[in-house]
């Protein structure tokens, strides 16, 4: 489900519209397995909603209840500013590079669904 601060249809890249499903007050963090963040780019508004309060406040209660969060790109920088990452190490890429997305989902439907389930999508998507 795709989740912003107060837009109902943010604009993407090449003016993609995405459909929201909930805004961010709204959502209940017992309702979601795991928290996946995008990047984005300052164009599009990104750091004002990656940098709000609000935002960093969801951050911090995923970590709180123990669940994953994962993001690809610039999305590191919110979880890093939210303070969660404070005593842990963390890991991110320096460079724009479509290769590693699937990897991340890959490692994020691992860390949710095990191995085995995750080499499924894989072959079924030709990555095995």
């Amino acid at each position: 489900m795709f989740v912003t601060l107060i837009h109902t249809v943010p604009s993407a890249f090449w003016n993609t519209e995405i459909k929201v499903g909930k805004i961010i007050n709204k959502v209940c963090v017992d309702d979601y397995d795991a928290l996946a963040i995008p990047g984005g780019d300052h164009i599009y508004g990104y750091f004002e909603e990656a940098y709000d309060e609000n935002f960093l406040q969801l951050i911090r209660a995923f970590d709180t209840a123990n669940k994953t969060i994962a993001s690809i790109c610039v999305g590191a920088l919110p979880i890093g500013k939210s303070g969660v990452l404070k005593g842990r190490k963390a890991t991110t890429y320096h460079l724009i590079c479509p290769q590693t997305a699937a990897e991340v989902a890959f490692k994020l439907l691992e860390m949710l669904l095990g191995k085995e389930k995750t080499n499924t999508v894989k072959q079924g998507m030709g990555f095995l």
